[in-house]
Order: C-alpha cells, then sequence, then structure tokens
C-alpha cells in the first residue's frame, strides 16, 4: 500500500519496528540524501540494509513467479500490486535475493496481504526501547 510519509521518515520507522523486519533490500550504488537518511532509520531500527544490484529491480517475470509461490490463483487475481512499477520491482527484488523460486517445495505456501498503516500505533525506535514494548538484542 501507498503511504505519505514526512521528510523523517516517521511511518517507515514505526512499520519497521512494529513489524519487526530484520532485514531490507536497497539498490546499491550512489545514494541520495534522502536514501542516507532511510539508511540513517533502518540502523535506528537495528534492520540489516542489503543492498543489490539495479538488475535485481527488473519486474518482468513478477507475477508468473507469484503464480508458483501463492497458494492459490484466486489471491493472484485479486491483488492488483504487480501492475504497480513500484511494488512489482521490489517484489522482484526480494524475490531474487532470497531465491525463493529454487526450492520446489515452497511453491503454493505463500500468502500476501495489505498492511493497513492506520491500523498500527505509531512508535519509532526510541519510544519502543524507552518503554520495552519490543525485545531488544540483549534479551
Amino acid at each position: 500500500a501507498h503511504f505519505v510519509d514526512d521528510e523523517r521518515f516517521t511511518t517507515v520507522e514505526a512499520l519497521l519496528m512494529q513489524l519487526g523486519c530484520k532485514e531490507c533490500i536497497v539498490q546499491g550504488g550512489e545514494k541520495s540524501p534522502e536514501e542516507r537518511h532511510l539508511s540513517d532509520v533502518f540502523q535506528r531500527c537495528g534492520v540489516l540494509c542489503s543492498e543489490v544490484p539495479k538488475q535485481h529491480f527488473v519486474s518482468k517475470n513478477v507475477a508468473q513467479d507469484m503464480s508458483r509461490l501463492l497458494r492459490s490463483d484466486e489471491e493472484l487475481q485479486s491483488v492488483d500490486k504487480f501492475e504497480e512499477e513500484t511494488s512489482s520491482s521490489a517484489l522482484a527484488a526480494i524475490l531474487q535475493y532470497t531465491d525463493v523460486l529454487a526450492n520446489v517445495s515452497d511453491h503454493g505456501s505463500f500468502t500476501l496481504a495489505d498492511i493497513e498503516v492506520g491500523r498500527f500505533m505509531r512508535l519509532d525506535a526510541a519510544a519502543a526501547r524507552a518503554l520495552h514494548v519490543l525485545r531488544s538484542k540483549g534479551d
């Protein structure tokens, strides 16, 4: 889902913390000031930031790949995310980075769900640590 965020990426930070993200895949190369700030957000949240080549973000066969991975064809047909360039290219990078298509036993065992940003309480990394809401690395 698309959402509006501010220049400090507070919504992204809250989602990273509340979803318990461990790793994020980003395009390698020269970084803009916004991308550097986003990298700082990842670091604050304890999220490993892995750089991958630009070629990983080519979304040519994403719909076909997802048809093999998702549990049902109905789920694939109801998802219009593959037509959005940003989400389909991000999904292509995830599929290539994890090499999930190589394990045939995983085919047909995945689901895809939307995250509703408005349903979450917005806690950033500092608030989550101060309130001891989420486990820290030392726990």
